[in-house]
């Protein structure tokens, strides 16, 4: 290991720990990592959460099941840092039918502000065709991380 590179690694570890007391941390290479390690890459979205490889339309519920558990993962494995003492279960996801046209309509709320819900965009790219490690998941997850920090901020 070169000269002042161990530290440089503590500096950032620091930085990331300091950045999640006051906002969302969103870490895709974290996201990258947990499917290179479990060889989940080329997994199928829907097959992964919904137990299943293909469905002609999701239902709400369905639609519903499938962002909690990307979120609960995100969370997990660190892909998503949320601020101060927060857990993933200080957040309700929830999803409206679609406007004609266009897909569910998700939004989370954090439990302790309820009047205070941001609608994230970027989810309804997932399709049953999506792999977990496709820039669709990516952006979803950024989508998720930009809901988190309105519901606490707007």
């Amino acid at each position: 290991m070169g000269s002042g590179k161990g530290k440089s690694k503590r500096v950032q570890a620091l930085t990331t720990e300091v950045k999640a007391k006051d906002e969302v941390v969103h870490i895709p290479r974290k996201w990258r990592e947990f499917l290179r390690e479990s060889g989940l890459s080329s997994t199928k979205l829907y097959r992964y959460y919904l137990g299943r490889s293909s469905t002609p339309e999701l239902s709400q519920a369905e639609y519903l099941k499938l962002l909690n558990e990307l979120f609960a993962d995100a969370v997990e494995t660190g892909v998503l840092i949320l601020p101060g003492q927060r857990v993933k279960e200080d957040f309700i996801i929830s999803v409206e039918p679609p406007d004609l046209g266009s897909g569910f309509i998700a939004k989370i709320t954090a439990k302790n502000r309820p009047s205070h819900g941001a609608s994230f965009e970027g989810t309804t790219l997932l399709s049953q065709d999506v792999d977990l490690g496709d820039r669709c998941v990516h952006h979803a997850l950024s989508s998720i991380a930009q809901g988190v920090y309105s519901s606490l901020h707007y």
